[in-house]
């Protein structure tokens, strides 16, 4: 599933509607982070309404998962150790 699917192939949405569908925050937290500057999705203002862009929604999710497939620092685990074991034994 995209995000093109959940919005219904609409170039642009509410902050509201971005908040719930991406992110499950209710409508009163979505106002209040976009107050504060805190919402973590750029927001436009085009006649005085705000729009978040269905493609930087996109990007901030492909960001996000781009920086969750980063290593993790330090010390490897030990699953990773039997895993990598496992992956040069041929197994998978």
């Amino acid at each position: 599933m995209t995000v093109s699917d959940i919005f219904k192939g609409r170039i642009a949405v509410t902050p509201t509607e971005a908040g719930y569908a991406i992110f499950g925050q209710a409508r009163q937290t979505t106002n209040n982070q976009l107050c504060k500057g805190s919402f973590p999705l750029p927001v436009t203002v085009i006649s005085g309404k705000r729009i978040v862009l269905v493609d930087d929604i996109q990007k901030f999710i492909d960001e996000a998962r781009e920086k969750s497939l980063k290593p993790r620092r330090g010390r490897p685990s030990k699953a990773s150790k039997i895993a990598a074991a496992a992956q040069q034994e041929g197994g998978v």
